[in-house]
């Protein structure tokens, strides 16, 4: 039996400080059929000169300007890709040895694997006891995605080709930055529902000052599923909508900004699903006691 060959796409800018460490971590899979498609968005650090030491003939360098929508870098990685399957990955992520080989165990049953993360804090140089951690998604995927939100980590998704083709890749509007993988998943799970959830740290996901994960992101949330909301009930609306203005409480605690979040938390306790409520309630208290301390 053929063993297939997976597509890594990967986009790249002034990531020279990590990229070397990407590339290893996919030099050193135990599973060996794959081709590395990195999209350079015209990186002007020392990212150049470390692709051209990777001298690897599975490697193919490209370069964009994507005028900062790196979906565009996606897709063209995905134009190019012969595989398939399409592996996502970050310039900043790496992954274990045997993440391909776990994946690839599972593709007579799955269209689309997914995994957890530990964490690199690459601001202090640790790698993190802490997980990033993703969840089963229940059937129809489509609806537990819409309704409780996107647990897809990006750089542990492994998908067949032809449903990202089919899908016609990421969404590449501005207003969808930061959330055109939600989307993308979203698209996917209306058709097929073969997702597979492995519960195994199998990488490092890294936390720096260049990262996008303390930005309020409620606006390209809603714009991600604005187009799918139509297919629920109110009372599922409302829950999508409960998981939204629990993603803005959520950045007022990471950037530790106190601005007032009454409307946001009550809509989360009136209609969020158990376990938003409870996170609500927990960010109240992080976010009275900032609030508190402030005033001191």
């Amino acid at each position: 039996m053929p063993i297939p060959l997976v597509s890594i796409v990967v986009p790249s800018y002034n990531h020279g400080t990590f990229i070397g460490k990407m590339i290893r971590s996919v030099q050193s899979q135990t599973y060996n059929n794959w081709e590395l498609i990195i999209v350079d968005n015209n990186s002007t650090d020392t990212t150049n000169e470390i692709l051209h030491e990777s001298r690897d003939k599975r490697i193919s360098v490209y370069k964009i300007n994507n005028e900062g929508i790196v979906a565009k870098s996606r897709n063209m990685g995905i134009g190019k890709a012969k595989g398939e399957w399409i592996a996502f990955l970050d310039s900043d992520d790496v992954w274990s040895p045997d993440k391909l080989e776990n994946c690839l165990k599972q593709a007579e049953n799955a269209d689309l694997i997914y995994h957890d993360m530990k964490i690199y804090r690459a601001d202090i140089d640790v790698m993190l006891d802490e997980e990033l951690r993703s969840r089963r998604l229940r059937k129809p995927i489509f609806k537990d995605l819409l309704i409780n939100g996107n647990t897809l980590i990006k750089s542990t998704v492994v998908v067949r080709k032809v449903f990202v083709d089919k899908v016609k890749g990421l969404c590449e509007h501005s207003e969808m930055i930061t959330a055109e993988d939600y989307h993308l998943w979203l698209k996917i799970s209306k058709e097929t529902d073969r997702f597979v959830y492995l519960p195994s740290q199998m990488g490092f996901y890294t936390i720096h000052s260049q990262g996008l994960s303390q930005r309020d992101t409620s606006i390209q949330l809603r714009r991600a599923v604005s187009t799918f909301l139509s297919e629920l009930s109110i009372s599922e609306q409302r829950k999508v909508e409960a998981f939204i203005s629990y993603s803005r409480i959520r950045t007022m605690v990471q950037t530790k900004n106190a601005v007032p979040f009454s409307k946001d938390f009550f809509y989360c306790l009136l209609y969020a699903n158990f376990t938003i409520k409870i996170k609500s309630i927990l960010s109240l208290l992080q976010l009275s006691l900032l609030s508190f301390r402030n005033k001191e």
